[in-house]
């Protein structure tokens, strides 16, 4: 999410292109239409001109402290803490629990280790 460029949003296909991702791995994240109206709803009323799908009050790239304390705000609104990690879990999860083929999730989340994808709590 840090380095996501406007140009990296291929929104006919719904689709990011995610550069220098852990690992430096490249790869295609899917989005949803749904998504696609909510990301262009939050571009068309951005008052800060940027090449970042998501940047700082100067149009910068954002950077992991930002972002750690977004969700650190967020955390204090919802009740509970929420982190990246928990939305990528969460997403995982989801996405087992519709049977979702696990090396189909692997690639979506970029993992190579069957280990990282940390599928075990998707079905206890």
């Amino acid at each position: 999410m840090l380095n996501i460029k406007l140009t990296d949003v291929k929104w006919e296909t719904y689709q990011i292109w995610i550069r220098e991702a852990k690992g430096n791995k490249e790869r295609f994240v899917l989005f949803t239409h749904e998504c696609s109206v909510r990301l262009k709803t939050y571009l068309a009323t951005r008052k800060i001109v940027s090449d970042y799908l998501f940047c700082n009050e100067k149009g910068e790239q954002l950077d992991q402290d930002g972002v750690q304390k977004n969700f650190r705000n967020y955390s204090k609104t919802l009740g509970f803490k929420v982190t990246p990690h928990t939305m990528r879990h969460t997403f995982a999860a989801h996405l087992a629990a519709k049977k979702m083929p696990t090396s189909q999730i692997q690639d979506l989340l970029g993992h190579v280790n069957f280990n990282t994808t940390y599928l075990h709590t998707a079905h206890e």
